[in-house]
């Protein structure tokens, strides 16, 4: 009703006949007019923003709710395309292959000539699976780690140094702590002594 442009306020945003007309808009441009994992959070952002800041009125809220529920919810554990991924790892070739992995990344570093840019870019790479396969964090957690935050010595370099993200970091609020394994320690260790100076 007159469009994005009669939108003045919160209040009008989040009227019930309004958020039908937003999401039906985007529903139309989804594939068999399936509900997505955004449309749903739109519906519920929306139906927040009634209750928490609008304040509107408990029939209106109700309303809202109802459309939320038609959106259904999101589905919980791996997507499909991420349970075939998972899956090719039942082959033990591929799953020795890819422990594998760190190891044979640090050995080229040893037998080809590369720039120093080069060595530390494959370096880095290799401590990053390894880090991946002892402490499955997100990849977003994992490139924003910090040595002197993130990495804690507590009774010093030559004993157990464990992974450490606080609620802060995490995408559940929960804090996560992983104590590495002395061959990680180790490896990480060289590497920091090696190609971080």
């Amino acid at each position: 009703r007159g469009g994005p442009d009669a939108v003045r306020d919160l209040a009008t945003l989040v009227d019930p006949d309004h958020v039908k007309v937003i999401l039906t808009a985007l529903l139309e441009t989804t594939r068999d007019r399936r509900p997505t994992s955004f449309i749903r959070g739109l519906g519920m952002v929306l139906r927040a923003v009634a209750q928490h800041w609008v304040k509107s009125t408990s029939a209106d809220i109700d309303e809202l709710t109802r459309i939320q529920r038609k959106l259904g919810s999101d589905r919980t554990g791996l997507t499909d395309k991420n349970r075939a991924l998972v899956r090719q790892f039942e082959d033990q070739r591929l799953l020795g292959q890819l422990l594998a992995l760190p190891d044979a990344l640090r050995k080229r570093l040893t037998t080809r000539r590369l720039s120093p840019s080069r060595r530390l870019q494959q370096a880095r790479i290799a401590l990053a699976i390894d880090l991946l396969l002892v402490a499955p964090i997100r990849l977003h957690n994992l490139a924003n780690l910090r040595i002197d935050r993130n990495l804690q010595w507590p009774s010093g370099r030559d004993g157990t140094v464990y992974l450490v993200l606080d609620e802060s970091e995490t995408k559940n609020a929960q804090p996560l702590e992983y104590p590495l394994p002395e061959r990680t320690r180790d490896l990480l260790r060289d590497y920091l002594d090696r190609y971080v100076p």
